[in-house]
Formats: C-alpha cells, sequence, structure tokens
C-alpha cells in the first residue's frame, strides 16, 4: 500500500514536486490521479462535496478501496 502518498491523496491532492495527470468532474474536483505508478479515483458524496467519501488505489493486480464516514 502506498503509505507515502496516502495522506494526500486521500484528500484528493497530488504528492508535490512528482509528475502526476489528473481528470476533473462537472464540478472541477479531482476524479482521477495517476501518479507514481497509481490510478486513484475519487468518489463524492454529493455536488458540494469538496473531499472524497471513498478512494480507490490501484496498480498492477493491487486494489485497495478505502471508504470515509466523516471528515472532522
Amino acid at each position: 500500500m502506498p503509505v507515502y502518498g496516502l495522506a494526500a491523496w486521500m484528500q484528493a491532492l497530488a504528492l508535490p514536486a512528482t509528475p502526476h495527470t489528473q481528470e476533473r468532474d462537472a464540478a472541477g474536483r479531482v476524479a482521477q490521479l495517476q501518479q507514481d505508478g497509481w490510478q486513484v479515483a475519487f468518489d463524492y458524496r454529493d455536488a458540494a462535496a469538496t473531499r472524497p467519501v471513498r478512494v480507490r488505489l490501484t496498480r498492477a493486480d493491487i486494489e485497495v478501496r478505502i471508504v470515509v464516514e466523516r471528515w472532522d
């Protein structure tokens, strides 16, 4: 699991100073991010949400799914 990038990726942010590509949704939020060989997909609760509630990380034959119940 990519612990080094997890803190940034959980907030739909790319790691600084590391090449990446990203796609945005209709609301302008990051929907997908590719970085360090990982593809990270984000799902948001609703159109007004700024932080994702589901994050899916995939690389080769590895898939990690994280669900956030509440952001404090």
